[in-house]
């Protein structure tokens, strides 16, 4: 299926940091963030996190800036691995891209014996919303879903422990239209909704607290 989103042939680094990676055809690109204790140090309760960037005409390596810059710093205390994959066109809705994200994941998820129940997918405005996707059709491999500045009607769908960040400011995702979607919270008992003061929708960096301050919910669906 689609075996020319495999990652089966690349090679995954070995050094802590942040790595660039291609694939031999040039075609499928990732961003790659080792924790500093190395590799060498990696165990089986060493988190992953799958990071869908924004929408727009991707660039190459266009997921690097949201790791480095946003999540990295919110989570570093972590310790995990993240993964940063470029979109084929920009619309993680489509079957393509999901099946992209999904075999980078477990790729990195086999290949450095991660642990299999410390794992969260999250993503920013369509990224968001390709994040809830695949919480929704992968609930297996995912222990939790943090979409920001993105939702769609199908967040009533999810089974994975979820927290959603909004700004009260977003122009393109209503707050209220959110807040009406997850009213009953017996209809919807592991999702949280957390509304944050953020200028716009486009105002990418004030949501670097916000996730910090998601560590205690993340903790608590990782160590119930």
């Amino acid at each position: 299926m689609m075996n020319y989103l495999s990652f089966q042939n690349i090679s995954l680094p070995e050094t802590s940091g942040i790595h660039d990676i291609t694939s031999s055809c040039g075609e499928l690109r990732f961003s790659i963030s080792l924790p500093g204790n190395g590799p060498s140090k990696i165990f089986s309760i060493t988190p992953l996190v799958l990071i869908l960037h924004y929408g727009g005409e991707p660039t190459p390596f266009y997921g690097r800036p949201l790791l480095e810059e946003i999540y990295g710093p919110a989570w570093q205390t972590l310790n995990p691995i993240m993964i940063a994959p470029e979109s084929l066109g920009g619309n993680w809705a489509t079957e393509q891209n999901e099946t992209l994200a999904i075999n980078l994941f477990t790729k990195v998820l086999d290949y450095y014996k991660c642990s299999r129940s410390r794992t969260l997918v999250t993503g920013y405005s369509a990224g968001a919303i390709g994040s809830a996707q695949l919480a929704l059709n992968y609930p297996e491999l995912f222990s939790g879903v943090i979409p920001v500045a993105g939702y769609s009607a199908k967040v009533e769908k999810l089974i994975v422990p979820a927290h959603f960040l909004l700004s009260k400011n977003d122009e393109l995702f209503p707050s209220p239209k959110i807040v009406d979607l997850l009213s009953d919270p017996n209809q919807h008992p592991n999702t949280k909704l957390t509304i944050v003061d953020a200028k716009s929708h486009y105002d990418v960096s004030s949501y670097k607290k916000p996730l910090n301050d998601c560590l205690e919910w993340i903790n608590s669906i990782w160590n119930p």
